[in-house]
């Protein structure tokens, strides 16, 4: 903050904001306050001993003293230390940092640096070094849908469908948008019903992790550190990539068709029903068991040629490797990626047709009998 030689206003300014809203500045007791800028007075208190002409008169500077006396602040750039070289080439102290009295300090260190001095300023740099500790956010609960309640959720689904958005054909990409939405965020309140799927509360954390930085070991302890760890371990740099040699392509097929409700059907009858889901929070044990009440809906979604872009966001879990001696390296750890299970559906139905596509155009060569059906 910046007080003016001339008066107190922005003093009177942080008290009537203090008094009024100190909820907002220190929302818990273990939250701390910080002060720092150029207040304009000089006082014993942080002045230097030298400068004892400089002191500031008490009807000016009581304010300052009376708010940091509400509030417990004091010191943290230490007495003895300047901050402005004057005209006269003498030093004296207009500039702190005040913290509220606390049994925890947060603030490192506290000091200028003459090394850092901005050319034609006469103020020194104030450097604060603060320890903003991070609490660890608790794991968010998820549903377990071993002991859902299917009967209850297929009427709610459907119920909450027929109310809020029928299955009807799609002729535009912004009634496909909005229908995507609507089914998405549909499934979503009907799995965050209570009483029709439980809660479950798991999950482990990963330990601290050793790595190297610029060639020396050292230790990966924060949650951005290990995330930093695994995505180096777990995606290295990408090979060069190299020319693509010239080759005919036969003429693409007219009229391939659009997926059938059948095929629908077989591809959400194939789906592995307890995965993990993506970051729509929707398994596929749901489709599973209300595939019925989701057919027509997915099959006018699929029929526009549109794509609806969260399809391709992913959630990457880390995962141990078993059997590993110890893990706390990244390498004794892999990832999964779930995708949102609406375009993993469609994904998979892609697969399937290109690979009957493949197979009844002979497309393969006679010899291809690798990741082919049959």
């Amino acid at each position: 903050m910046y007080n003016n030689c001339m008066h107190n206003e922005v003093l009177v300014s942080l008290s009537s904001f203090l008094s009024s809203s100190l909820h907002l500045a220190c929302p818990s007791p273990e939250d701390h306050m910080i002060w720092l800028g150029d207040f304009n007075w000089h006082h014993p208190l942080w002045e230097l001993p030298c400068n004892w002409h400089l002191n500031s008169l008490r009807e000016f500077i009581q304010p300052l003293l009376d708010l940091l006396a509400d509030h417990a602040m004091e010191l943290a750039l230490p007495l003895g230390i300047s901050t402005l070289q004057t005209t006269a080439d003498s030093w004296t102290r207009l500039d702190n940092v005040w913290k509220m009295h606390s049994d925890t300090d947060p603030i490192i260190s506290c000091d200028v640096d003459a090394s850092l001095w901005p050319s034609l300023a006469d103020h020194l740099l104030v450097i604060t070094k603060v320890e903003l500790p991070v609490l660890r956010s608790s794991a968010l609960p998820s549903r377990d849908f071993h002991l859902a309640n299917w009967e209850a959720f297929n009427n709610a689904l459907k119920e909450c469908l027929t109310a809020h958005s029928p299955a009807q054909l799609i002729l535009t990409e912004d009634e496909f948008h909005t229908k995507v939405n609507d089914l998405t965020e549909i499934i979503q309140e009907v799995i965050a019903t209570d009483d029709v799927i439980p809660l479950y509360f798991a999950c482990d954390q990963v330990p601290d992790l050793k790595v190297e930085v610029n060639g020396m070991p050292t230790i990966a302890s924060s949650n951005a550190e290990k995330a930093t760890a695994l995505a180096e371990s777990f995606f290295p740099p990408p090979p060069l990539s190299t020319p693509i040699p010239h080759s005919a392509y036969p003429k693409p097929l007219a009229d391939t068709p659009y997926f059938t409700r059948e095929h629908i059907a077989s591809a959400i009858g194939g789906l592995p029903p307890l995965k993990a889901p993506g970051p729509d929070s929707i398994p596929n044990i749901v489709l599973k068991r209300c595939a019925k009440a989701l057919l027509d809906y997915l099959y006018f979604i699929f029929e526009l040629n549109v794509y609806y872009l969260s399809w391709l966001e992913s959630t990457t879990l880390v995962l141990h490797k078993p059997g590993k001696p110890v893990y706390n390296v990244a390498k004794a750890y892999k990832p999964i990626g779930l995708p949102n299970t609406i375009g993993k559906l469609l994904s998979t139905l892609v697969a399937a047709n290109l690979s009957h596509i493949a197979k009844h155009q002979e497309m393969l060569l006679p010899g291809q009998f690798g990741s082919c059906l049959g």
